[in-house]
């Protein structure tokens, strides 16, 4: 159902999506990335052998640890449309 905020396009009343932390998961054993060269080891894994342009948001505590990662945006062979204000809306609830 569309809502009549234009920054909120669909709006489902009585959800609310979360970042929950799962019992048994330590962030120790997740990889710190503190450098360009590690950040880019580890998003290779995640994108693999992608024929297309992605954004990706690597998620991380303070202390630079993985928590996990979110693909905003696949675009074409040479760009990804990303938008900060579409971004934006979905976190500021």
């Amino acid at each position: 159902m569309p809502s009549k905020n234009p920054t909120r396009p669909y709006e489902i009343h009585g959800f609310r999506i979360c970042l929950v932390r799962e019992p048994g998961v330590s962030l120790a054993e997740r990889p710190e990335l503190r450098t360009p060269a590690t950040a880019a080891q580890v998003l290779r894994q995640y994108i693999g052998e992608a024929d297309r342009e992605q954004f990706v948001v690597a998620l991380l505590t303070v202390r630079h640890r993985l928590i996990g990662l979110h693909t905003v945006s696949v675009g074409c062979l040479t760009s990804s449309l990303v938008h900060p204000r579409s971004c934006s809306a979905e976190h500021n609830s």
